[in-house]
């Protein structure tokens, strides 16, 4: 193929690479599907399938369309802010890794070249992804609901995400290691962007200072997308030319650090002091040895695992920042409790807690298949596939190693519902559905166990999905972007599903639309969104306001019958992994002890690094 003067080789051959990949087109039909169902839920919002007469049908029409924009904005945006750091994340330290960047430095090409290559086509693939939903939109307009200016104002502002995303991505990837690493970065800094006005606005009411400014809150794209809905007027074309200016900006300076750090090695991890590892020594023999640790001979892979996988400078920075964050959002929320006297109608318990459980899933969505991947990838996962050891006990290792990562994510959810249930006051009065139940005991101790349980829940599934995808997929890149694709689709669309699933089995039961429809369709939404992390969270608190429904232990009965699905679910995506684990990595079968030191205790070395069995096919 001839050379293109106007094109570097680089974005040529990764545009063309990206291009033949089947996972575009399906990620191109998954976007295309998530419209759909966001037209179906406005359809259903307004009520167009009810047998109501209609004054207006344009009117009506027009409704649909709007909440059909609300609906796939969010969607597109969210979307944005997911693919631009899935696409860019291994754009460098996975090619350092592989040894592709050696080869382009012997090369005539220069470092503007190979990074402006690689965010360019990097950019053009997230975007064709993003873009498919444009002729969706234009249809739509069809029915009279959608603003022009909201539509380009979404277009504008999903293409800088896109921009920023992409090179923020890219200059993290040129000093990281890991591509999970690069994700949590991102993943962080975007959660911070996204709260930032929010609990900016929070802080000022709890402690009744001013709130932020104007051009700050504009800095949320969410708020630019909606704001022609929800507050026209508000945010014009001036403030999308800050916005993009802040964008280019940022963008300018993430491609030239990722410039001036494309030959430049990833720092290595220091050791600690001297004095920091006798102290370290001192309190694990004397304080810390009641913990339980895996033992060698139990399972050399999650003893391995405990050991080596020490936390890089990016993790540990994001982790660090992430525990500041909360544990102090947590405590402005225990102080509002208390000493403001707002008791369980506190949000800001709630809400820290919600955010640090699907923040601290997301991160672990992102890092459960690099445990196998990147081994895979390096080659040292054929040396432990040609040991004594059973699938199951490597399979079993790798997924204890990971799921360990969740237990302090436990904090929070434990903290919110024995809070919440503590304070939970006995209803006064039951608004317009009747007079209010009495909270029972055993309703304040599911609301203070059920968070802490579905956490753990969903952590398994989790890292059960991630460890599944790394035995599936090869490339670590796509492991990775598929186990948080699934987290965040199953997270947010399993909500949406259950909504629409629910208020039509209930209109389909009664025959029509009852005075209390949306009410007996919004007390079965909450338990059967608790198969979602972001319900799960949610449901149990939310259950002890719902004081005028009288059969109540019915809902908490399908509340614990939903986490017994989540366990399940995670229990069969194990087994599955375990299933298909030896014919996805080419192993010819389970290696089998055998001789004498199978029949002793004292086989640590040929459990450890032996090499009799079968080997790999590969």
């Amino acid at each position: 193929m001839p050379r293109l003067p106007a094109f570097s080789p680089v974005f040529l051959y990764e545009t063309i690479a990206a291009s033949r990949r089947w996972q575009a087109y399906a990620l191109r039909a998954l976007l295309v599907s998530g419209l759909l169902a966001s037209l179906a839920f406005a359809w259903d919002a307004v009520g167009v399938g009810d047998l109501r007469p209609r004054v207006d049908v344009r009117q009506t029409l027009a409704e649909v369309a709007e909440y059909f924009y609300c609906g796939a904005a969010g969607i597109q945006l969210g979307l944005a802010l997911l693919v631009a750091p899935a696409a860019s994340a291994g754009s460098i330290c996975a090619d350092r890794a592989g040894g592709w960047l050696t080869h382009a430095f012997v090369t005539e090409l220069s470092d503007a070249e190979i990074v402006l290559g690689k965010l360019a086509s990097r950019f053009l693939s997230a975007a064709g992804l993003v873009l498919t939903g444009v002729p969706v939109f234009l249809l739509a307009m069809l029915l009279g609901g959608i603003i022009p200016e909201a539509l380009g104002m979404l277009a504008a502002v999903t293409m800088l995400v896109l921009l920023g995303g992409s090179s923020f991505s890219m200059a993290v990837s040129a000093r990281a290691t890991r591509s999970h690493e690069v994700l949590m970065a991102v993943f962080g800094a975007w959660a911070a962007w996204l709260l930032a006005a929010p609990t900016w606005e929070a802080l000022a009411r709890v402690f009744q200072r001013n709130g932020p400014a104007a051009w700050f809150i504009k800095l949320n794209p969410f708020v630019l997308v909606y704001s022609p809905y929800a507050s026209p007027g508000y945010a014009g074309w001036s403030d999308l030319g800050v916005f993009a200016a802040v964008c280019l900006l940022v963008t300018a300076a993430c491609v030239a650090f990722a410039i001036a750090g494309l030959r430049r090695e990833p720092a290595p991890l220091r050791g600690r002091s001297a004095r920091l590892e006798a102290a370290g020594a001192w309190i694990r023999a004397n304080l810390a040895s009641w913990w339980p640790s895996p033992s060698l001979d139990g399972n050399p892979v999650l003893w391995r695992e405990w050991r080596r996988s020490r936390p890089t400078r990016i993790a540990r920075g994001v982790g660090a920042l992430f525990a500041i964050v909360m544990t102090v959002g947590m405590g402005i929320g225990l102080y509002e409790m208390i000493w403001l006297g707002t008791g369980a109608q506190s949000r800001f318990v709630s809400g820290t807690n919600l955010i640090a459980a699907m923040l601290g899933l997301l991160l672990l969505s992102a890092s459960a298949p690099t445990s196998l991947s990147e081994e895979r990838v390096r080659g040292s996962l054929d040396i432990l596939l040609s040991t004594t050891l059973t699938t199951r006990e490597v399979v079993l290792g790798k997924w204890l190693a990971v799921f360990r990562r969740s237990l302090p994510l436990l904090v929070f959810p434990s903290l919110a519902g024995l809070f919440v249930a503590a304070t939970a006051l006995e209803p006064t009065q039951a608004y317009r559905l009747g007079e209010p139940i009495p909270l029972e005991t055993y309703e304040k101790v599911l609301a203070a166990i059920l968070p802490s349980a579905f956490l753990l829940g969903h952590a398994a599934a989790v890292t059960s999905l991630g460890l599944a995808f790394a035995t599936w997929l090869r490339r670590t890149s796509r492991a990775v972007a598929a186990s948080v694709s699934a987290f965040l689709l199953f997270s947010i669309g399993w909500v949406v599903v259950a909504e629409i699933g629910v208020r039509l089995l209930v209109w389909w039961w009664n025959g029509r639309v009852a005075s209390d429809f949306r009410d007996a369709s919004a007390a079965l939404e909450l338990p059967l969104g608790a198969l979602s992390p972001f319900g799960g969270q949610v449901a149990p608190l939310e259950l002890l306001d719902r004081s005028w429904i009288r059969d109540r232990h019915l809902l908490w009965g399908l509340s614990l019958a939903c986490l017994l699905v989540v366990y399940l679910f995670a229990a069969v995506v194990l087994l599955l992994t375990l299933l298909a684990f030896d014919r996805c990595m080419g192993r010819a079968g389970e290696s089998r002890r055998s001789g004498p030191d199978a029949a002793s205790d004292g086989r640590v070395g040929s459990r450890a690094i032996g090499l009799e069995g079968n080997p790999v096919s590969c």
